[in-house]
């Protein structure tokens, strides 16, 4: 194991070799554009079901809450 001070004067360094190994595998690229794609197309219900199945949880539509933030423009 590797422990990174921050406080090192090479931090923000090895921060950026860190970071440009962090590649992800096709296979997590394709499961990610599934999961947009569902969330398109199905809304809440594809929510719910992703969030069933990663996190746990059983929420019923009425039962989201969304908080007001910064939209994003496309």
């Amino acid at each position: 194991m590797r422990i990174l001070r921050h406080d090192s004067p090479s931090f923000r360094d090895e921060i950026k070799v860190l970071s440009r190994r962090a590649v992800a595998s096709l296979e997590v690229a394709e499961a990610v554009r599934e999961i947009l794609a569902a969330v398109r197309d199905q809304g809440d219900l594809a929510v719910l079901e992703y969030t069933a199945k990663f996190d746990g949880p059983r929420i019923k539509p009425s039962g989201m809450r969304v908080s007001r933030g910064r939209s994003r423009q496309r």
